[in-house]
């Protein structure tokens, strides 16, 4: 049952991997009400559901039912024309994921009987020209004007002279038919003087670290064709800035500067025209930031209704990459207990360089046969895990999902034992490796740990077809051959492997393993294009395959060894891969990397 529950869930992703939010609804005016439906459509998620809430435009907003036709309404206070925006989002809960979210807006107008707009006119000199427009109908409605200089006015068609030059809000008063509006409009008059004395250079500041960011608060001219222009100087001997509003300056050292600004107000099509000049100046101070923290940290996330939300206690591994050798090396580790589904961990002071974070649930703890050892963000494979570039500072985020792999439920046995081979310096089992059990598609359903003799065994297991893939931290694997648990064979021992200085393969058979001397591979690390040079020892054909890190086989070809192979593996995706040489006599297998 659990086994169906995972399928499904891997399902319902994975047809999420291509759909959206698209969010859509429609929207309805009665008077001064409006109501809102839903037409949004939904792939849902089983366990969750999406959250979907209005904000109406005036201030006020609520949810609305995520179901399609879901309704919500609105009572405005005021007439006008406002903006109603929906948002949705849809966060996993299942998995603790925000899967999307989306907005969408319409405006709509409410209108009143006595509402009414205003027509302006430029008479030239000064002189405007207001009418007034009633566009909600109503009848026997009266006209006060308000024209922002101390004028005022009656009448639905008025006239007004400015002597003074500035920006004007011109507003204007209806009422009748039982209501009353205001509208407003703005007249921007520019009689060719400024009153200079009422304006003022101005700035503020703030600092981060070494660098400060300056904002030009000068007083504004009033006048829709007067702007200010700014000349900033740092005082640290630089050169000065013009032309800006808001800058920001690096100081090469700590210490306290005087910082000037010079503001003009100048015609904006024409800045060379000057009206005013004012100027200001500030001290400040510039401090070194404190040393940045030196951490590698993130959170570990798991399905906590496999483990009744109980604490879970986790080891962690710290694995550094060496590029040069092409070898990973665990460096730390630590022990973190959490609650929930969630718990944070970090490694300090680290040097800068390439790593990689793994995570276990403890042994003997809740929840240590429910989740396989996991690699950031969420693979049970190193190579495919991602590379963590520490700088030396902070790198955060480097999160983990748990992969879930208990299931029971079957009648079926699978077992075997992994062996130390050539150059490990003994033949005997090994102890406490990683053994991944695997269905068709490769989904990781159960694991296990060899015991001191390196035996290892999956029992319960359901009727179908399975390999197995042990694991460990720089070498390549080459999984089991396919095996199928049914009827007549559901005990299936001796699935055993081999563990050589680079690689971990299926038992031996009458082909000897080559010796790497016997051919030499490179470029490795490679953008795609590799050659093989082929020792004088090695006569005949020979067979190659690439392989991913799940075993797949993706390329295949037939080589002469008499002369240089060259192969072009360029439309393969950037990772890791194992190439398998192998001829009548021996074999060989290679991990080999690919970048673009």
């Amino acid at each position: 049952m659990k086994k169906l529950f995972f399928t499904l869930i891997a399902l319902v992703l994975a047809n999420f991997a291509i759909a959206q939010c698209n969010t859509t609804f429609q929207a309805s005016t009665s008077g001064n009400q409006v109501t809102v439906t839903n037409t949004t459509t939904w792939t849902l998620i089983p366990g969750s559901t999406p959250t979907v809430w209005l904000v109406w435009g005036d201030g006020n907003s609520n949810g609305i039912g995520y179901a399609t036709n879901s309704t919500a309404s609105h009572t405005y206070a005021n007439p006008g024309t406002y903006a109603i925006t929906m948002w949705t989002q849809y966060f996993d809960t299942l998995n603790n994921t925000l899967y999307c979210m989306d907005s969408v807006f319409q405006t709509v107008t409410i209108t009143t009987p006595c509402m009414s707009s205003i027509s302006t006119v430029n008479n030239g000199g000064g002189s405007y020209s207001f009418t007034a427009n009633n566009i909600g109908g109503g009848t026997g409605i009266s006209y006060t004007w308000n024209f922002g200089d101390g004028g005022t006015g009656t009448g639905s068609s008025v006239n007004h002279t400015y002597t003074a030059s500035g920006n004007y809000v011109v507003t204007l008063t209806s009422t009748g038919s039982g209501c009353t509006y205001t509208s407003t409009a703005v007249v921007n008059y520019f009689n060719g003087t400024i009153n200079c004395s009422a304006l003022s250079a101005q700035f503020t500041h703030y600092n981060s670290g070494m660098t400060v960011g300056f904002t030009n608060l000068s007083t504004p001219s009033g006048v829709s064709n007067v702007t200010n222009s700014s000349t900033w100087d740092f005082g640290d001997g630089s050169n000065p800035v013009t032309g800006m509003y808001y800058v920001t300056h690096t100081y090469a050292a700590p210490g306290t500067y005087t910082v000037k600004l010079v503001n003009h107000w100048v015609d904006s099509n024409n800045q060379s025209i000057i009206y005013c000049t004012d100027s200001t100046t500030q001290q400040i101070t510039v401090t070194a930031p404190p040393p940045q923290p030196n951490v590698i940290s993130g959170y570990v996330f798991w399905d906590s209704t496999l483990v009744n939300m109980q604490a879970m206690t986790f080891k962690l591994w710290l694995i550094v990459m060496d590029s040069a050798q092409n070898t990973l090396t665990a460096v730390d580790s630590a022990v973190i207990t959490g609650g929930g589904n969630i718990t944070s961990y970090a490694f300090q002071n680290k040097a800068a360089g390439s790593y990689r974070v793994k995570a276990a649930v403890a042994s003997g703890t809740t929840g240590a046969s429910s989740f396989v050892p996991t690699y950031a963000p969420s693979t049970a494979y190193w190579s495919s895990a991602n590379v963590i570039i520490h700088t030396g500072g902070t790198s955060a985020n480097n999160n983990i999902q748990m992969i879930p792999g208990t299931w029971t439920g079957g009648p079926g046995f699978v077992g075997g034992n992994i062996s130390q081979g050539a150059n490990k310096g003994t033949t005997g089992g090994v102890a406490g490796m990683l053994v991944m059990l695997r269905n068709a598609q490769n989904d990781v359903i159960r694991f296990t740990y060899t015991d001191g003799n390196g035996d290892y065994s999956f029992g319960n297991i359901a009727a179908g077809t399975y390999n197995v893939y042990p694991e460990a931290i720089n070498y390549a694997t080459i999984p089991s051959a396919a095996l199928n648990v049914a009827s007549g064979s559901y005990n299936i021992s001796g699935v055993d492997f081999t563990q050589n200085a680079t690689q971990i393969h299926p038992g031996t058979t009458s082909v000897q393993t080559a010796s790497k001397d016997m051919f030499r591979l490179y470029p490795n690390p490679s953008h795609g294009l590799v050659t093989i040079n082929w020792s004088s020892d090695v006569s005949g054909k020979a067979n190659i395959q690439v392989a991913d890190i799940t075993g797949r086989i993706v390329y295949t070809t037939d080589a002469t060894t008499s002369t240089v192979t060259k192969l072009d593996l360029s439309t393969l995706g950037s990772g890791v891969y194992f190439i398998k040489i192998a001829t009548d006599k021996a074999q060989h297998s290679e991990k080999l990397v690919i970048g673009h």
